[in-house]
């Protein structure tokens, strides 16, 4: 079984955290746009 080496650790978390980022802020957009459309 072949693992990453510890190297590669940063970078696979900081990619991790901008996708988990970018998902979030679009769930979040959505969100809003769905309870504005709502209230009108």
């Amino acid at each position: 079984m072949d693992y990453l080496p510890i190297s590669q650790m940063t970078g696979m978390q900081w990619l991790g955290a901008g996708i988990l980022l970018a998902l979030t802020a679009v769930l979040t957009a959505g969100l809003f746009a769905w309870g504005r459309r709502r209230l009108v």
